[in-house]
C-alpha cells in the first residue's frame, strides 16, 4: 500500500468533515468499514449507512472548535494521528487509520476499513 495515498486519505478524512461534505466523507471508507468510537453505547458503527449520520453528530460536536492533528505512527496499512480540539480547555483524543485496497469491479482504489476515536 502506499504511505503517501493513505496520508492524504487522512487529510481528507479531516478537510471534508469540516466542509461538511458527508457524502464524500463517506466515499473515503470501505463498505464493510467499522468506525469505534466511544460516543454511543453501541460503541461502534459497521457499514457504510451509519457512517453519515455519525459524521453529521461528530462536525456539530467539533463545530467551531480550533483543531489541529499530527501524524504519530505511519505504517502501510495503518496511520495514528494526535488530534487536538480547543476553545477552551484543550480535548485530545487519537484516531486510529486501517486501509486496504478496495476493488469495486472497475477500479481499485485504498479505502478505509476501520477508523478507532479514543479520548486521551
Amino acid at each position: 500500500m502506499n504511505i503517501e495515498t493513505n496520508k492524504k486519505l487522512v487529510n481528507d478524512f479531516f478537510k471534508l468533515l469540516s466542509l461538511k461534505d458527508f457524502q464524500s466523507l463517506v466515499s473515503l471508507f470501505s463498505n464493510d468499514a467499522t468506525v469505534i468510537e466511544p460516543f454511543s453505547k453501541e460503541g461502534k458503527i459497521m457499514g457504510k449507512e451509519g457512517l453519515s449520520e455519525f459524521f453529521k453528530i461528530m462536525s456539530i460536536a467539533s463545530d467551531g472548535l480550533n483543531h489541529s492533528f499530527s501524524f504519530e505512527e505511519v505504517l502501510p496499512e495503518n496511520i495514528s494521528i494526535i488530534s487536538e480540539y480547543q476553545r477552551g480547555n484543550k480535548i485530545t483524543a487519537r484516531f486510529d487509520f486501517n486501509f486496504r485496497n478496495d476493488n469495486d469491479g472497475t477500479n481499485i482504489s485504498n479505502k478505509i476499513t476501520e477508523l478507532k476515536i479514543m479520548f486521551l
